[in-house]
Order: structure tokens, then sequence, then C-alpha cells
């Protein structure tokens, strides 16, 4: 199974380049959520404040292999990157994710 993604950044740091990362469901022991709904993302149980800490940002493609997605705004800090995420026949076909801008790779 496999997603097509495409990312467009609007505005950022000019002639930057970032990671791209996600906040994934079923890490750190926890059961991934099969309901449409990104708990991590909204803060909910089992990713609450209360909850103990876990992995927090995976650069992707990870699990996946292949190398990491990095972005590179031009010099009016717009940037865009299209990929393939493939699922391994072993993994789960579900996922909920949050995606996030953050700071430059140093």
């Amino acid at each position: 199974m496999a997603a097509d993604i495409s990312v467009r950044l609007v505005g950022l740091r000019p002639n930057a380049t970032y990671l791209f990362q996600r906040a994934q469901e079923g890490v750190g022991g926890r059961a991934l959520g099969l309901d449409g709904i990104c708990q991590r993302a909204l803060g909910l149980p089992p990713w609450s404040p209360s909850d103990p800490p876990t992995v927090n940002f995976q650069t992707m493609p990870l699990p996946a292999t292949g190398p990491l997605i990095t972005i590179t705004t031009t010099s009016t800090g717009d940037g865009a990157v299209d990929f393939e995420f493939v699922i391994g026949s072993g993994l789960c076909a579900h996922f909920n994710s949050h995606f996030v801008t953050g700071f430059p790779c140093a």
C-alpha cells in the first residue's frame, strides 16, 4: 500500500532546508486508533499530557526505508516536495499522522 504525499510551503525562511516529520500514532507501546481521528495531534488519550512521554516526531519515510525527506525553500521562502510513502506488507495499512513545519536543519 502506498500514499502519494504533496507538501507546499509558503513564506518560510529563505534558502533553508527542512526535514519532513510526522507525529504518528501507534508508537511507544500505544495502540493505533483506526478511527480517522489523530488523537496525538489533539492531545487526546492515550496522547494526553497526563500520559507518559514517548517518541516525538519521526522523519519521513521512517519506518519505511529510503532517504529522509527534506524540503529546501527558494529565495522567497517557498518550497515543495512530492513523494510516495510505501507501507510494507507487514505493517498496518491505516495510520493517523499530524504534520508540522518546524525549524530548519542546522
